[in-house]
């Protein structure tokens, strides 16, 4: 019960926080740690998105970049830079910026759902 009871009041948070044309999007599968990934979709035909990564502990909003989104599929875009050599994006977490690879099921579901508005 104090379970559902912090879930709750946790979801309601992100509802107040959230605004009212933020759109969550969950993808298929999940990371090799076991989170869940999904990602708003307000800004359609952008590779720059918004997403969370949802664990049994903890939800954490992130905001991400990727190069590997060309003619709505999962390619690296040959007029991007910065890039990497394996599919994934960068995130920006204050001062630092992180790259993070798809080699998960979720990872990759959320770059084929992303490329596909662009």
């Amino acid at each position: 019960m104090k379970y559902i009871a912090t879930c709750l009041v946790m979801l309601s948070g992100f509802l107040l926080a959230a605004p009212a044309e933020a759109r969550w999007i969950n993808v298929s599968g999940v990371t090799n740690d076991g989170a869940t990934l999904s990602f708003e979709n307000n800004d359609p035909g952008l590779t720059r998105f918004s997403y969370r990564v949802i664990t049994k502990d903890s939800v954490r909003i992130q905001q991400g970049v990727t190069s590997w989104c060309y003619r709505g599929q999962v390619k690296k875009n040959p007029n991007a830079v910065p890039t990497t050599e394996t599919p994934g994006w960068y995130v920006y977490q204050g001062d630092n910026i992180t790259s993070v690879y798809a080699n998960s099921p979720a990872s990759i579901n959320l770059l084929k759902v992303i490329c596909a508005g662009t």
